[in-house]
């Protein structure tokens, strides 16, 4: 199997784990109005997906140091920053801490070097950003 398909995978099984874990915790919560669903949980993967992948992009683009896209780094971590506040908003700081730190190493293991961002933003540049725009 190619690193593709094992992300995928390992993706697709973290994105369960959360989502058996999320309903089995939710279950035990005595505000019973608060309720995970499997589709909620797909969603939180990918938020967390997206804001690592806008991590990762902005932390490659400060390494470059190039002084005229800083800004582009900058917009970047933003995003980044506004999809961890939305995630944490739908669960947990704890929470979104996981799911985003699990993506970001999910997402590392996609690259042959951290410095080519091209199989990242092949997958993920138009999704996130649409996410962003749903969000707004």
């Amino acid at each position: 199997m190619n690193k593709t398909t094992l992300l995928s995978i390992g993706t697709i099984a973290v994105g369960l784990g959360f989502a058996i874990w999320a309903m089995s915790t939710t279950s035990e919560r005595e505000d019973s109005t608060t309720t995970t669903t499997a589709a909620q949980s797909a969603e939180m993967v990918q938020i967390a997906q997206c804001s690592a992948y806008y991590d990762i992009s902005s932390g490659t683009i400060k390494r470059m140091g190039v002084a005229r896209m800083a800004s582009v780094a900058d917009r970047l971590a933003a995003s980044s920053v506004a999809l961890k506040e939305r995630l944490t908003a739908q669960s947990s700081a704890a929470i979104t801490t996981k799911l985003v730190t699990d993506a970001n190493h999910n997402l590392m293991a996609m690259l042959d070097s951290p410095d080519q961002l091209g199989p990242l933003m092949q997958k993920f540049k138009q999704p996130c950003q649409e996410l962003l725009i749903q969000g707004s």
